[in-house]
């Protein structure tokens, strides 16, 4: 993937791919090295996450401004590579959830025990707002620690996990 011919004149700046190097430090910090540029701390954010998701990765600093775009991490040397997958895994993480079996809030904090593809979770939702359902019918819960949990259908849990869906939002 190239970058696109007018990216300069909107603001965006794409490193090249050959010129970056991704680093963590001892804190588990991401850091950005482009030539003699450094970025520290920096958080990757995918601009299409379900239709081009190694496509035009962004790079945010911790105030969430973007320092710049790689159009394409395939093409990034190896070892940056795993690192900005390992990293993108696990902000992009969304387990299926297939029971709920304990939702209750308290003092405006939600806990939730779910029964997910990926074991057993106990999550805190900080509002009821973190709990969306979208136009086709899926329900999103974001936790406090910002992971994403898809119920696909809730209609087609058991009846006690509906029950508490709907207590819950």
């Amino acid at each position: 993937m190239s970058q696109p011919s007018d990216a300069a004149s909107i603001g965006l700046t794409y490193f090249e791919p050959k010129d970056v190097q991704i680093t963590r430090d001892s804190f588990g910090q991401l850091h950005v090295h482009v030539g003699d540029q450094h970025y520290q701390g920096v958080r990757p954010v995918r601009a299409f996450p379900l239709t081009a998701p190694n496509a035009h990765i962004a790079f945010l600093d911790a105030e969430g401004r973007q320092v710049g775009l790689v159009a394409n991490m395939r093409a990034l040397d190896r070892e940056s590579r795993r690192i900005l997958d390992g990293e993108l895994e696990m902000m992009y993480f969304t387990p299926r959830v297939l029971a709920v079996l304990y939702a209750r809030s308290q003092q405006g904090i939600s806990t939730w025990r779910l029964s997910t593809d990926r074991g057993d979770r106990v999550v805190l939702v900080k509002d009821r707002s973190d709990v969306r359902t979208l136009a086709d019918g899926r329900i999103i819960i974001t936790d406090v620690h910002g992971i994403k949990y898809e119920i696909p259908d809730p209609r087609q849990l058991d009846e006690r996990s509906q029950m508490f869906i709907e207590a819950e939002t």
